[in-house]
């Protein structure tokens, strides 16, 4: 496995994690479980753009050291 491949590996393992935290959030009628629910979405959200902006970033600065490498 390359460097490039487990970072992403790596990454995609953060993702499934919040996955399953998530559905271990409960739905329910109850304000305070959707309160509860809300927030989780929301941190869940931010973590999700965090691992793409990762993601995006290992490609840039993988680009940047190879000049051989075409768009």
């Amino acid at each position: 496995m390359t460097n490039k491949e487990a970072y992403l590996s790596d990454l995609q393992e953060l993702d499934d994690a919040l996955a399953a935290i998530l559905r271990a959030v409960p739905y329910g009628p109850t304000k305070k479980v959707k309160e509860a629910r809300a927030e989780a979405d929301r941190v869940a959200d931010s973590a999700r753009a965090t691992i793409a902006c990762m993601k995006r970033d290992y490609i840039i600065q993988e680009r940047e050291e190879d000049p051989h490498e075409t768009d």
